[in-house]
């Protein structure tokens, strides 16, 4: 066997590995429900037959298809992972919200240092009925996410 065709067969060997793993998370995770996750189920199950297939391609298209799987797989994940990094926190920092005190007071503007938690219940001490915002990205998971 040539390197290339070795890199190949890793290469859709690795992606077996991949839905297997996808199609065992997404069945640990429907125990309440069976069929919640069907279509990640069913596109596992589509993405290790289609890659046990590549195995049978010509070497030429194999070896094309592994660098074109692997190259597209390297810059999603390097994306990602520069995203993230790159993101802006979700909670601002105890020294940037004393800067800003700093800046307003200098400018001679008022800031309000009391967390977002204290407004809403000195509110609600007041008589004004408030809740706090959701914001739907806070309630997707940071980590556990399906692949």
């Amino acid at each position: 066997m040539k390197r290339s065709e070795i890199f190949a067969s890793v290469v859709f060997a690795g992606g077996i590995l991949y839905c297997l793993f996808w199609l065992i998370y997404c069945v640990l995770q429907s125990y309440d429900d069976p069929f919640a996750l069907i279509n990640y189920q069913i596109a596992a199950v589509v993405g290790i037959v289609l890659f046990g297939l590549a195995f049978k391609l010509p070497e030429a298209i194999k070896v094309n298809c592994a660098l074109f799987i692997a190259s597209t797989g390297f810059s999603v994940y390097l994306a990602e992972i520069a995203l993230s990094a790159l993101s802006p926190a979700r909670d601002i920092p105890s020294f940037l919200k004393s800067q800003r005190a700093d800046a307003a007071r200098r400018s001679g503007l008022f800031f309000d240092t009391r967390e977002k938690l204290e407004v809403i219940l000195d509110l609600r001490v007041e008589g004004v009925e408030v809740y706090p915002t959701v914001h739907p990205g806070r309630l997707l998971p940071v980590v556990d996410s399906l692949p």
